[in-house]
């Protein structure tokens, strides 16, 4: 009888395992035939990235590093559109952008610490909108968080436009201006991809053109900030704005 019992048991343990197994390759498998957009990230390390386009130079100021973060997050936040949020766990915008306070936050930004700062917290943003599934919310078309992102300061261009004029680099330039575009698109056509490549240009210039790579964690290779000629899939980015632009040409 024990001998049959420890069978029994083993049996059951095996069975478990195996069924762990097949539900595990069964989530792999449903999440990679659900990707909306195409391309996935890579591990690397900083020293695979061409990051020699942005150099940034420690400004000497009087803020310390510390201080220059959080006046600019007070900036920042400031500007965000008020709203709350319901039983339905959608975020419901009340009135408009504080004109006042997001001009407050465009002349805040002087530096290339400055920049650094805002893309962090612009790259924060898109993860409290896109990041660990949340994008998912905005395949409908209809929901109220698209009426948040048509006014949310870090889909506003002249947020990126001010980047650009204090940190006049070519390459972040470049960047800034793809990132427009898919506002553009975002704006027009509501479309999901487009706020989704946003999020990946942004987590690339914070985590890998700015940090270095300091911060680990997926690199998507979609920036000409921070390149690896051999994972650059920007051109997933260059056909859709493309294919979208057509459409209304």
């Amino acid at each position: 009888m024990k001998t049959s019992k420890k069978v029994i048991v083993l049996s059951a343990v095996s069975a478990f395992v195996l069924l762990t197994v097949i539900i595990g390759l069964l989530i792999v498998l449903y999440r990679s035939s659900h990707s909306i957009v195409e391309g996935n990230p890579v591990s690397i390390k900083s020293a695979d990235i061409v990051s020699d386009q942005i150099a940034l130079s420690r400004s000497t100021v009087e803020m310390t590093e510390e201080q220059a973060e959080s006046a600019m997050i007070s900036y920042y936040y400031a500007a965000m559109p008020s709203g709350t949020t319901h039983g339905d766990g959608n975020f419901y915008p009340i009135g408009k952008v504080n004109e006042a306070k997001f001009e407050s936050l465009l002349n805040a930004i002087h530096t290339e610490r400055d920049v650094r700062n805002v893309v962090a917290l612009i790259h924060d943003s898109f993860n409290e909108r896109t990041g660990f599934g949340n994008f998912r919310s905005l395949e409908n078309k209809h929901a109220p968080d698209w009426d948040y992102l048509g006014i949310a300061p870090f889909m506003e261009t002249r947020l990126y436009a001010k980047l650009a004029q204090a940190l006049p680099v070519s390459s972040f330039v470049k960047d800034l201006e793809t990132a427009g575009k898919l506002v553009d698109i975002a704006a027009r056509e509501k479309d999901v991809k487009a706020v989704i490549y946003l999020h990946r240009i942004f987590h690339d210039l914070d985590y890998w053109a700015f940090e270095e790579g300091a911060q680990g964690g997926d690199f998507w290779g979609v920036t000409e900030s921070a390149k690896i000629d051999r994972w650059d899939t920007s051109e997933h980015i260059l056909r859709f704005i493309t294919h979208n632009n057509r459409l209304i040409g």
